[in-house]
C-alpha cells in the first residue's frame, strides 16, 4: 500500500506561510523538470500554470488540467478540481527526489512531512517546487487514492468528483503515535486522527473505551 510517511508530529502551517516556502513564478504556463545533483530523482515533465491573483485568501497559486491550488478549508492549501473529474482519472502525479530509506529517515526526523513510501528500498521525498501534488490534503473519507503505475506515484479519482470539490486521499499512516496526528478533514466519518482506514474501526474502539464487559472483566468484584 502506498502512503505518505508518517514522522513526527506536523507543525500547522498558514497558507500564507506555505505559499513562501513553496513559490511558483506567476503569470505563465511552464513545463518544469528537476536537474538536481546527488541522488537519483524522479522529476517528470509537469505541464503547470502559476497564478498570481492578488489577495491572499482567494490566492490560486497553481493548476493544472484537473485542479488548481488555493487555500484549503483543511489545512494550508489544497487541491480543487476545476472541472468534473470522472472516477478512476489519473488527476496528478506526485514527484519528487528518489531518496534511500536511511536518508528518508534522516529527513523524517528533519520534519519533512512530504515523503512518500515507495518501496523496499527507496522512498520519495515530494518536498520539491516542482511537486504540487504535495499539497493534496487527507481525508478520513479521501475521494482520491495514490498508486503505484510502472513505478510512477499517481493521485487517482475513487469516484466522480464535482467542479469545486477539494481532492483528498488517506495517507495511510499506521497506528504507532497516532496521536500525533490529529485530522480535520471535517468529514462525518472523521477518526479524529489520520491513520489509514484499515484502523478506523480499532481507533474508534480506543476513543469509545473499554465496553461494559470488559470493566466486568478487568474487576469482577465490583
Amino acid at each position: 500500500m502506498l502512503k505518505r510517511q508518517e514522522c513526527r508530529a506536523p507543525a500547522r502551517i498558514a497558507f500564507e506561510d506555505s505559499v513562501k516556502m513553496f513559490p511558483l513564478p506567476p503569470g505563465r504556463v511552464f513545463w518544469i523538470r528537476h536537474r538536481g545533483a546527488g541522488l537519483d530523482t524522479l522529476g517528470r515533465m509537469m505541464n503547470v500554470q502559476s497564478v498570481d491573483s492578488g489577495g491572499v485568501a482567494d490566492m490560486v497559486v497553481a493548476r493544472t488540467e484537473w485542479v488548481e491550488f488555493r487555500q484549503s478549508r483543511i489545512h494550508g492549501m489544497g487541491g480543487y478540481a476545476r472541472k468534473l473529474i470522472p472516477k478512476d482519472t489519473y488527476v496528478i502525479e506526485y514527484v519528487g527526489e528518489k531518496i534511500s530509506k536511511a536518508e528518508s529517515e534522516r529527513r523524517c526526523e528533519a520534519d519533512n512531512r512530504y515523503i512518500f513510501s515507495y518501496d523496499d528500498n527507496h522512498d520519495l521525498d515530494g518536498s520539491v517546487e516542482w511537486n504540487v501534488a504535495r499539497w493534496i490534503n487527507h481525508s478520513c473519507e479521501a475521494n482520491c487514492e495514490a498508486i503505484d503505475d510502472e513505478g510512477r506515484i499517481w493521485i487517482a479519482a475513487l469516484r466522480d468528483i464535482q467542479p469545486g470539490e477539494e481532492l483528498t486521499f488517506n495517507y495511510g499512516y499506521d497506528l504507532d503515535c497516532y496521536e500525533n496526528h490529529p485530522c480535520r478533514c471535517g468529514s462525518t466519518r472523521c477518526v479524529g486522527y489520520i491513520v489509514a482506514e484499515e484502523y478506523h474501526d480499532r481507533v474508534r474502539a480506543r476513543q469509545a473505551g473499554p465496553t461494559e464487559s470488559n470493566r466486568s472483566v478487568a474487576n469482577p468484584g465490583s
